[in-house]
Order: C-alpha cells, then structure tokens, then sequence
C-alpha cells in the first residue's frame, strides 16, 4: 500500500540523517572538519548497536509469532485430520 511505502522511504531517510549525524559528531570530536576512516567506523558501530537494540523488541515475542501469516505451523502443534484421512 501506499502508507506502506511511505513509512519505508521515511525509515530509509531517517536511517541516512542518522548516519549523517554519527559522521558529524565524529568529526566534531575529533575536532576536524575533514571526515576520516575512523570517523566512518565509528558511525558503523552505533549503527549497529542501534539495530542490535532493536532485537530486544522481538525477544519477547511468542514462538509461533506470525505463524499465522507465514504459513509456517510449529512441530508441536497436532494437524488437524478429516475422519476419511485427508489432511
């Protein structure tokens, strides 16, 4: 959907100004106003703690979270059988 599409571009254009702002503050520490490799690596780094913070969200999630919508049935669920034996 459109709204769908929306929030991608929005999450990609606060992904890349915070990127931008990792890079900044980096430059600012270091006092330059040149960017170098450290800078990037740094920026890297936050970024990925960041992702991995996001991780915490799912951890709680049940095991059979969006089974429904996959498709997927966990092995410990029984299937359910017609009496002739049709699955």
């Amino acid at each position: 959907t459109s709204l769908s599409g929306t929030a991608q571009q929005l999450a990609t254009s606060v992904g890349v100004g915070t990127g931008a702002l990792i890079l900044h503050l980096a430059m600012m520490v270091r006092g330059s106003h040149v960017l170098a490799l450290g800078d990037f690596t740094i920026a890297f780094l936050v970024a990925a703690a960041i992702v991995a913070a996001s991780a915490v969200v799912f951890a709680f999630l049940d095991a059979d979270a969006g089974a429904e919508v996959s498709g997927y049935a966990p092995k410990s669920a029984p299937r359910l059988t017609r009496s002739d034996g049709v699955t």
